[in-house]
């Protein structure tokens, strides 16, 4: 009997562990960055005039910080990208507050238009990003709903979904027809989500050798990872395993019973060092 582990709970709890963080490397970009921003509040002009953009920076820096911790290094650097923007613009205030203070030449006046050229570009660009940051969580939140349809359950290495509705002909490696359209919800998650890494575990019924039914099992895994590496999922996220008619999920004795066996597991791993 097939069990549905498709409940939220069940789905909070892999889209949690697939959130744990891994211990990263210190990233010297975001320490630079917090020296710009010391030495920007320590510049008179620029800490009165760029008051809102340094604010602004410090806590795009902090969540660039925090995000980095964990792993999630695709939003660290949007956050990253922000941060660096506001401390352009920051800066490009106290310049201009110099430039006001100094004299009020032509060429002056020149610098000043030159200064709102700029600050109105960068106001640009953060705009964008926000947008592009709205949109891309959207997209995953989207996703992530998709994988409902899955049957999932938490297990020590992460989340794992049973794709017994993907299966195969008895000897047969290719997937059966309608199985691609099976993955795309899963395609789709792991485009949105690049530091996912997947586990992915063939399986098969008990006709034929314990030797014969293992390399089957894995040419099966790797037909499953075929699909995802040709729809632009690094290869070097994926590992393989074949485990034969070991762990069956039903009964080896009717037809109906070996379809089911004859499956492949996907697990979303969990981070390293947790």
């Amino acid at each position: 009997m097939k069990t549905n582990f498709t409940k939220p709970f069940f789905l909070g709890a892999a889209i949690l562990a697939l959130s744990a963080c891994a211990t990263m490397a210190p990233n010297q970009s975001i320490q630079d960055a917090q020296m710009r921003l010391s030495a920007d509040y320590n510049d008179k002009k620029t800490a009165e005039r760029g008051q809102g953009d340094l604010a602004n920076a410090k806590s795009a820096l902090a969540l660039a910080q925090t995000l980095w911790d964990n792993g999630e290094t695709e939003k660290s650097n949007h956050q990253l990208f922000m941060a660096q923007t506001y401390l352009d613009l920051a800066e490009t205030r106290g310049a201009q507050a110099k430039v006001e203070a100094s004299n009020t030449s032509m060429q002056s006046q020149a610098l000043l238009a030159k200064s709102n050229n700029i600050i109105a570009d960068k106001n640009s660009q953060i705009n964008a990003m926000n947008n592009t940051l709205t949109t891309r969580d959207q997209q995953l939140a989207d996703a992530q709903e998709q994988l409902r349809n899955y049957d999932m359950k938490t297990t020590e290495l992460g989340s794992t979904m049973v794709l017994q509705d993907v299966s195969f002909e008895t000897g047969r490696s290719e997937l059966l027809q309608g199985g691609v359209n099976r993955l795309q919800p899963l395609i789709n998650y792991l485009s949105l989500s690049p530091n996912t890494r997947v586990r992915i575990e063939g399986y098969t019924d008990n006709v034929g050798g314990s030797q014969y039914n293992m390399g089957l099992s894995l040419a099966r895994a790797n037909s499953v990872k075929a699909i995802l590496t040709n729809s632009n999922v690094n290869s070097d996220r994926i590992e393989t395993f074949g485990s034969g008619y070991e762990k069956p999920v039903a009964t080896n004795s009717t037809p109906s019973g070996r379809q089911l066996n004859r499956r492949v597991e996907i697990t979303l791993l969990k981070q390293p060092g947790n």
